[in-house]
């Protein structure tokens, strides 16, 4: 099973955790890390690489992270040279989630998985006036 891992800065890693709790139910293979105010990036790094190893059962590891070029990410990308079995998304919001971990066991491979969560994910993206042509 392909893992997933949602990697933020403070808090919201925890709501999106929750948030996954509550639609999906437990999920295995999924964890988090969040990043602390004052924590420096080589420890978060360390955290963030144990909790990948945790979570690589084989199949891969998708980070998905909350912002292009910030710790999370920097982080997240080292890895990316560790092993060809983690990739990694920016921009992370609850559909992108819900697909990761609702559709990993759907796929043929982690490569085919990472472009569903990036099209779901701006799929999700709308104004509800445009939507609903008010």
């Amino acid at each position: 099973m392909i893992g997933v891992l949602v990697a933020t800065h403070g808090e919201m890693a925890n709501g999106i955790f929750d948030a996954i709790d509550m639609i999906c139910g437990t999920q295995e293979n999924f964890n988090i890390v969040s990043l602390k105010r004052g924590q420096d990036a080589e420890s978060f790094g360390e955290e963030l690489g144990e909790r990948i190893n945790e979570l690589n059962s084989g199949d891969g590891v998708i980070v998905l992270v909350d912002l292009l070029g910030a710790t999370p990410m920097n982080q997240s990308a080292l890895n990316l040279y560790k092993s060809d079995k983690v990739e990694v998304i920016t921009g992370v919001n609850l559909p992108m989630v819900v697909t990761a971990t609702m559709e990993r066991d759907c796929v043929s491979d982690i490569k085919e998985l990472v472009e569903k969560i990036k099209n779901d994910g701006k799929d999700s993206v709308c104004s509800v006036r445009e939507l609903l042509n008010v």
